[in-house]
């Protein structure tokens, strides 16, 4: 009986998304390949960067440009840290240090080869403050100082790459899709059908799609200036995405299929294709 209320709630959900989905394919048919643009396009930075095969590293494509990488290693070390800070506000230590340290060994590691040595050198210890605090149980005010102080130091090695990439909108959009496309195979990996395979992937994700949505809070005025009908298309089809996550703790089921994730994403990716026509 679950399970036929559970696929009665799918189907509605993959026709509340169909149209933009189908609307989005038949754009795509109809832009040539030559005309497509490519992530990272928006960066002038000469510097190819062939990142390491770590967790998060099979999304970022291997020809992206050093600023576009740097911008996803933040917001891959921004997106473990939403996701431990909601947990340790919860209480949940035990489960918020394992994300805390997804910070440092995965994001970090990686940027550490990309930044400038000063900023390399700052970070660390940043992320190491949020990580002690958590794994010491300290009180919630030190964890929260400690995870304040971290997301501060990011949004400023972030402003500098966003301003040496150059064209604002372009390199957000890239930023954004490379997060959607994150969370949404991290969401492919918490998932078994209607079981929960791997908390952590889910929590992974909904930290990922959180930085996603916040990046494209802070351009969507760029968006409707540039094409409003596009601007539009996203920002309803980006609220769809996010109802995956209700929250940073998976509910019992899965409130949405995976070919319906993947549809909206999809959708997003092509609508951002119509700002450069």
């Amino acid at each position: 009986m679950r399970q036929t209320r559970m696929m009665s709630l799918l189907f509605a959900a993959g026709a509340t998304v169909l149209f933009a989905a189908t609307a989005a394919l038949k754009l795509h048919a109809s832009v040539p390949d030559a005309q497509r643009p490519q992530l990272g396009h928006a960066s002038h930075s000469p510097h190819i960067y062939k990142p390491s095969r770590l967790a998060d590293a099979d999304i970022l494509p291997k020809t992206a440009s050093r600023d576009l990488s740097i911008l996803y290693y933040l917001g891959i070390a921004r997106g473990h840290l939403i996701a431990s800070i909601a947990l340790a506000q919860q209480g949940k230590l035990d489960q918020s240090v394992l994300h805390s340290r997804h910070a440092l060994d995965e994001a970090w590691l990686e940027l550490s080869t990309l930044l400038a040595t000063e900023d390399a050198d700052a970070l660390r210890p940043k992320f190491e403050a949020v990580n002690e605090s958590i794994a010491l149980k300290s009180p919630l005010s030190s964890i929260a100082s400690a995870h304040e102080d971290a997301q501060a130091l990011i949004e400023r090695i972030a402003a500098a790459a966003y301003s040496a990439a150059g064209e604002r909108l372009n390199s957000t959009m890239d930023l954004v899709l490379l997060l959607l496309k994150q969370a949404e195979a991290e969401y492919e990996e918490a998932w078994d059908n209607f079981r929960l395979k791997n908390r952590l992937e889910y929590q992974d994700g909904f930290g990922f799609i959180a930085v996603a949505n916040d990046e494209l809070q802070d351009v969507y005025h760029l968006l409707q200036a540039r094409n409003p009908q596009a601007a539009t298309q996203i920002k309803n089809t980006m609220e769809h995405v996010v109802r995956a996550w209700p929250s940073h703790e998976p509910p019992a089921t899965p409130v949405m299929s995976k070919p319906v994730l993947r549809a909206l994403v999809t959708a997003v990716e092509l609508y951002a294709k119509q700002l450069s026509d």
